[in-house]
């Protein structure tokens, strides 16, 4: 029994050995205070070595009982304020690209806030949009023309504050 003993114990420290070996060569971290890897033209005071720490993690996602706790929290943009007036620039207002998304089919629109009812891109022009039909004279014809036209956008109705 001694003797499986003894052996049992060299093995041990044989494999923590190879074990230690092998953690040896893991890849060379390079932090601040380490040697630089090379010599090259500083552009400032130091060389900016830190960023070569930062390595990206790969999370596991979330599963639904690791959740204890959770809450949602609905926000308005206020885009009046100074920060937020990229959300209304007029080359591309924010509206606007959602609404080229909402077309395309990029994201998908709800009903309500409980996201059970999808609406599609015409049920979401209808709510935007008042149709109306404008009658016209064509002096030049003697014909009248019947032309149906979407009316602004009734975002009033949507927004807390005028636009």
């Amino acid at each position: 029994m001694n003797n499986n003993f003894k052996l049992f114990v060299a093995l041990l420290a044989c494999w923590v050995c190879t074990f230690a070996a092998s953690a040896q060569n893991a890849e060379r971290v390079i932090t601040e205070s380490s040697a630089p890897a090379e010599d090259i033209y500083i552009d400032d005071i130091v060389s900016k070595r830190l960023i070569t720490d930062a390595k990206l993690m790969s999370y596991e996602p979330v599963r639904e009982a690791d959740i204890a706790w959770e809450k949602r929290v609905w926000r308005l943009v206020e885009t009046r304020e100074k920060m937020n007036l990229a959300w209304r620039a007029e080359e591309a207002p924010f509206f606007n690209i959602l609404k080229d998304m909402i077309q395309n089919g990029d994201i998908t629109v709800f009903e309500d806030e409980k996201f059970k009812q999808a609406l599609t891109f015409e049920d979401v022009e209808k709510k935007l949009f008042d149709v109306d039909t404008i009658t016209t004279f064509d002096y030049d014809t003697d014909e009248e023309k019947v032309q149906v036209v979407k009316k602004h956008q009734r975002l009033e109705k949507y927004l807390p504050f005028p636009c």
